[in-house]
């Protein structure tokens, strides 16, 4: 499953199977060749607030997902400032400081 970003045919067939047949994630994951939590990723990227009553979950918008991606693709690695005035870098873990008690 090596794959560099969800491509256009992935968020269509992910579009078909979450918004018209009320696919599962699993099934979906199988379906595009991308890990469970990949899928999530996307269906988070691409959520709308429009409710889905016929589903019974939210509206999956593959056009907001690619939009979203890209911009994330652009801020990856970006750096900025933390409260404490240390340069941090989006996409790291933030460290943790341990306090004496």
């Amino acid at each position: 499953m090596e794959h560099n970003g969800v491509t256009r045919e992935m968020r269509e067939r992910i579009d078909t199977m979450y918004n018209r047949e009320g696919a599962s994630v699993p099934a979906i994951a199988e379906a595009v060749k991308l890990h469970e939590s990949s899928v999530y990723r996307e269906l988070k990227r691409g959520r709308t607030d429009t409710f889905n009553e016929m589903t019974g979950r939210y509206f999956y918008d593959k056009r907001k997902a690619a939009e979203d991606a890209a911009a994330a693709q652009l801020r990856k690695g970006e750096k900025r400032s933390s409260a404490d005035g240390r340069t941090l870098r989006s996409g790291r873990r933030k460290p943790t400081v341990l306090t004496a008690e």
